[in-house]
C-alpha cells in the first residue's frame, strides 16, 4: 500500500469491554503493539472494562477509557451507546474486537467472531436446555451485529464455519485472520528427561468445554499402559465459583479411578513459558475451539502435542500434533509419542517451531491493516 494512503491520521475506536480473562486479555496488548508498530498514525482508543487493562496498556500510546457497568449497561452499550461513544470521541472506524457489536453502527465497524461456544453444533447438542437457550440468544445477537457491520473476522476456517452454519450466518462474508502469537516467549527444551515419571500437562481454566475430566480419563488410560505418568492441570481446586462444578468433576473423576495423588491441581500459572518446561508433553482436550493459543504455544515450546481433533486444531496444527477424538484415542496418541525414538522427536520439534512462527502478531496486523484500508476506501466513494 502506497504512503499517501495509509499515512492518515485515523482515530480507531477499540471496543473491548469483554476482555476480561483468557484470549482475549492475551491477544489485547501485542494485538495493539503490532499495529502500533505498522501504522503510527493510526491513533487509538480502547475502551474496556478492567482498570488493570488499562494500566498493562498504558506503554503502547493508546488512550484507554475505562467503563464501569454493570451487566445491563454493558449490554446496551455494546449494543447501541458504545457506537455513539466512540463517534463524540472523534473515532472514525470501530473493531469489535470480541464477538459482538452495535445492531445500529453509525460507524463503519469490523466485528470478530471467535466464541465457538455459541456456534459450534456439536458441542450444543450435548449442553443443557438452559444453556442452549442462552447461546441461541447470545449468537442471534452476535450474528446481527456481524450483518450491521462492514466486516466479519475468525480466528479459523472452522469458526467461519460454525458461523456460516447458521440461517443469519448463511452467505456471510467473513474475513479469516488467525489470532498472533509471541513464539519468541517460548523456548524449546532439546533434553527432557524422563527419569521419575513423565509429565502431561493441560493449560487454561476450568470451564466445561476445556476438557478436563477427559484429560483425567486420559491419564487414566496411559497409566494402565505401564507409563507412570502424572497429570499437571493449571487450575486451583477451590477458590473460582465460576468454574468449580467443572473441577469437582474432575477431582470425582480422579476419585474413581484411583488417581487422585497422580493428578495436581496446580492453579493458574503467571508464566507459561516456564510452566511449558515442566510438562513432556501438552495435551488439548477441548470439547470445542475455534483457534486455541495453547498449542501455538505449546508448539513453539517444542513439546509434542495431542488434541480432541477438532476442526481448529487440525487446521491449527496439521499433522505436527496427533489428534483422538476419545480419551482412549487421546491415549493411544500419547503412547505413541512417548514411544516416539528421539531423532525423530527433535525433528518433530523443529517443525513445530516453524509452524508457530506462521502465527506472527505482525502478520495478523498486515492482514488487519489491509482490511481496515479497504473497508475506509470503500467508505469514501
Amino acid at each position: 500500500m502506497g504512503g499517501a494512503r495509509t499515512r492518515l491520521h485515523m482515530q480507531i475506536a477499540v471496543n473491548a469491554l469483554a476482555a476480561t480473562r483468557g484470549g482475549a486479555v492475551t491477544m489485547l496488548k501485542p494485538f495493539l503493539s503490532a499495529l502500533r508498530r505498522l501504522e503510527h498514525d493510526w491513533q487509538f482508543t480502547v475502551y474496556v472494562r478492567d482498570a488493570r487493562l488499562e494500566v498493562d496498556l498504558s506503554s503502547l500510546g493508546v488512550t484507554t477509557v475505562v467503563l464501569r457497568t454493570g451487566r445491563g449497561r454493558r449490554s446496551w452499550l455494546e449494543l447501541i451507546g458504545l457506537d455513539r461513544r466512540a463517534r463524540k470521541d472523534g473515532a472514525i472506524l470501530m473493531l469489535n474486537l470480541l464477538n459482538s457489536g452495535s445492531l445500529v453502527p453509525r460507524l463503519p465497524s469490523i466485528t470478530w467472531q471467535r466464541n465457538a461456544l455459541y456456534f459450534d453444533r456439536r458441542w450444543l447438542v450435548r449442553q443443557p436446555i438452559r444453556m442452549r437457550l442462552e447461546a441461541a440468544l447470545r449468537r442471534s445477537v452476535a450474528l446481527l451485529a456481524c450483518r450491521a457491520s462492514v466486516a466479519t473476522v475468525a480466528p479459523s476456517r472452522a469458526m467461519a464455519g460454525y458461523v456460516q452454519d447458521w440461517p443469519l450466518g448463511r452467505g456471510m462474508r467473513i474475513v479469516v485472520i488467525p489470532h498472533g502469537v509471541d513464539a519468541e516467549r517460548f523456548t524449546p527444551v532439546k533434553d527432557r528427561p524422563r527419569e521419575g515419571g513423565f509429565t502431561i500437562g493441560v493449560i487454561g481454566h476450568a470451564a466445561s468445554h476445556r476438557g478436563h475430566v477427559a484429560a483425567v480419563q486420559v491419564l487414566g488410560a496411559v497409566r494402565r499402559r505401564g507409563v507412570d505418568a502424572t497429570l499437571l492441570l493449571t487450575v486451583p481446586r477451590y477458590g473460582n465459583p465460576a468454574f468449580q462444578s467443572a473441577v469437582d468433576d474432575a477431582a470425582a473423576t480422579a476419585d474413581l479411578l484411583g488417581l487422585s495423588e497422580h493428578v495436581t491441581f496446580g492453579g493458574e500459572t503467571s508464566d507459561p513459558a516456564a510452566w511449558y518446561r515442566r510438562i513432556d508433553l501438552l495435551l488439548i482436550p477441548s470439547e470445542c475451539e475455534s483457534f486455541c493459543f495453547p498449542l501455538v504455544e505449546g508448539f513453539a515450546s517444542g513439546l509434542p502435542v495431542v488434541t480432541s481433533g477438532l476442526p481448529a486444531l487440525r487446521e491449527i496444527a496439521g499433522d505436527l500434533a496427533l489428534h483422538g477424538e476419545t480419551p482412549l484415542k487421546m491415549a493411544t496418541c500419547i503412547l505413541d509419542l512417548y514411544k516416539e525414538p528421539e531423532v525423530q522427536r527433535l525433528q518433530r520439534s523443529d517443525l513445530e517451531r516453524m509452524r508457530a512462527e506462521d502465527f506472527a502478531w505482525g502478520d495478523m496486523a498486515v492482514k488487519l491493516r489491509a482490511l481496515v484500508i479497504e473497508i475506509l476506501h470503500g467508505v469514501r466513494r
